[in-house]
């Protein structure tokens, strides 16, 4: 069960990561935009 649980860490802690990219990119582009 335990490697489960770092699995799951894990891919919460990529899924953050890659929303913070989105998200920076985003407003990269509004800011480009404005």
């Amino acid at each position: 069960m335990q490697f489960f649980a770092t699995l799951n860490t894990f891919y919460a802690l990529q899924a953050k990561r890659i929303n913070l990219l989105q998200d920076t990119a985003f407003r990269k582009l509004a800011n480009g935009k404005g």
